[in-house]
């Protein structure tokens, strides 16, 4: 299974990178660097033992300065609560030209470049496993503390949410649909319409969220099919638990098992959030390669829908 950022090209030169990870780890020479993968970071491996994150070119300014002192904030304030690893950042550069994140790496691979080899056995272990981490994650305890610390205000929540909603289908109007064929169109209009008629009738407590949790940001040890570590924090704010649960792909079976060991609160619009943020997934893709014109983006996007199309039709 792959995905866009894993196919996308790193936007910044290794002898940019160097004299920024140079400012934490000065021995660091070219080729101790890997480039992993790029989505709104580029992200490198360094000596084998560091992960560094340094943000898309559109990010590389204070908005990306801002993504990383946010998430710097949600990594150290989550961590001490999850019994599952994730970054523990060591290493902050704000400056516009290259701002960088860099913490130790996490042991294992992620999950989407191994699960179709694992046995119904493995993936339901695996599943068990998240299950728990996301229980924790979206725990009253640890909202109450995120809400605290953040200093938020959660009691229009509901209000909020329709509006994140309304504005994304607004911009889809005008941005995607122009795009697409009339098939999609008619797609991407029945799922919003659909989906905005019924939020007044939603009642659920927003939590802790990851927010970009796939496959891809799960790592595991490939050997034992443990878990082995939970990356890619940037998303993280207070908002809809049902986002963290879009696991269709990986099939009913992985889905069932993680709904099953999670303890939060499965409401009885849970499943209906679940289906409407799985298959709007494509379109932020297509919005954000508009705006930065970024034609493979758009592209991948538009994959995507045909994708998701065939899940919910």
């Amino acid at each position: 299974m792959t995905y866009y950022e894993e196919r996308n090209p790193k936007d910044i030169s290794i002898s940019r990178v160097v004299p920024a990870i140079n400012k934490f780890l000065p021995d660091s020479k070219v080729n101790d660097i890997k480039f992993l993968y790029h989505g709104t970071y580029n992200v490198f491996e360094v000596e084998g033992r560091f992960i560094f994150r340094i943000p898309d070119k559109s990010l590389r300014n204070k908005k990306g300065i801002q993504m990383i002192e946010s998430e710097y904030k949600n990594l150290k304030l989550l961590k001490p609560n999850l019994s599952i690893p994730i970054p523990d950042p060591i290493y902050v550069n704000l400056e516009e030209t290259v701002p960088a994140m860099g913490y130790r790496k996490l042991p294992g691979i992620s999950l989407s470049k191994c699960i179709r080899k694992y046995d119904n056995k493995c993936l339901k272990k695996l599943a068990r496993s998240i299950g728990v981490f996301l229980t924790q994650l979206h725990s009253v305890k640890l909202t109450k503390k995120f809400t605290n610390c953040m200093n938020l205000n959660n009691s229009d929540f509901l209000a909020k949410y329709t509006k994140v909603w309304e504005k994304e289908y607004q911009e889809t109007k005008s941005i995607v649909l122009p795009l697409v064929n009339s098939e999609q169109k008619k797609w991407i209009q029945a799922l919003y319409t659909r989906f905005l008629s019924k939020i007044d009738h939603f009642s659920f407590e927003p939590t802790v969220i990851h927010g970009d949790f796939d496959t891809s940001n799960i790592l595991v040890d490939s050997g034992s099919c443990k878990l082995s570590g939970i990356i890619d924090f940037e998303e993280t704010r207070i908002f809809d638990p049902a986002v963290d649960f879009l696991f269709y792909r990986e099939g009913k079976l992985f889905q069932d098992e993680i709904l099953a060991f999670y303890d939060g609160i499965i409401d009885k619009d849970f499943q209906e959030r679940m289906q409407f943020t799985f298959s709007r997934s494509c379109i932020p893709y297509i919005l954000y390669g508009v705006k930065n014109s970024i034609p493979s983006l758009i592209e991948a996007g538009k994959e995507l829908l045909t994708e998701r199309m065939t899940f919910f039709s």
